[in-house]
């Protein structure tokens, strides 16, 4: 009857009505689409967000930005949320950091004043290479790999691992590092090797991060000095 009194009032009621309905349906589709493609995954002691990029064939960006973080840092028991076209219903059963060191050794070369001379030469002037996992150059580097391509030029052959590379040379203090030492870093929770980068003097190191390529940093940073694990040096 009201209808009937007032046409343009139920019209409009009907309209905002109508479109009530429209949003909502695909509210509900968005949402049932979101929850559909996302799978959480808890972290395990030696995985990164590399791994895990990997594993779910996903960025590393993408799951920052679905989990709120702002660097690479993770710990075991963390749970993340993987946005992604299919859930992987199986652990993985590979942890590449916890495996035995391979041995490496030395190869004949110059004078050792020659050749740290030339390391940090070296790794300067691939400041601003991209980072790719797996990659040891001479275009993109992964840590170990950009490690190992440097030490390789002047003539320091070096696995592309980073657990192996801290089985080299000697132990040195952190109050007594030179450049050119070779520092390394882990995870919260964790005493494995995970992240290796040269040391320049000042604090400061040259490293291949995950989200900036080749950069430098500071060891008084707190995501560094939290998970700094200890330093070598190659002779």
């Amino acid at each position: 009857m009201g209808c009937f009194k007032n046409t343009t009032s139920c019209g409009m009621k009907l309209f905002f009505k109508f479109i009530t309905t429209v949003f909502m349906v695909f509210y509900l589709v968005i949402l049932f689409a979101l929850t559909a493609s996302a799978a959480t995954y808890v972290v395990e002691e030696g995985d990164s967000l590399d791994w895990i990029s990997r594993h779910f064939s996903v960025s590393v960006k993408s799951i920052q930005n679905a989990n709120g973080l702002k660097n690479d840092l993770i710990h075991p028991g963390q749970k993340l949320l993987i946005t992604t076209g299919t859930k992987t219903t199986s652990k993985p059963n590979y942890r590449s950091v916890t495996a035995q060191a391979p041995q490496s050794s030395l190869s004949s070369r110059g004078s050792t004043d020659e050749a740290g001379d030339n390391i940090l030469s070296i790794a300067t002037s691939l400041m601003g290479s991209p980072y790719s996992y797996g990659s040891s150059g001479p275009n993109s580097f992964d840590c170990s790999g950009f490690t190992s391509y440097v030490f390789n030029k002047v003539g320091i052959n070096m696995p592309h691992n980073a657990a192996a590379q801290a089985s080299l040379g000697t132990h040195v203090k952190e109050t007594d590092l030179q450049p050119n030492d070779l520092v390394f870093f882990g995870y919260y929770g964790s005493q494995g090797i995970n992240h290796v980068g040269i040391y320049v003097g000042g604090g400061k190191f040259i490293h291949a991060s995950t989200n900036e390529g080749v950069r430098y940093s500071s060891l008084n940073d707190a995501y560094y000095s939290s998970n700094y694990r200890g330093a070598r040096r190659i002779q």
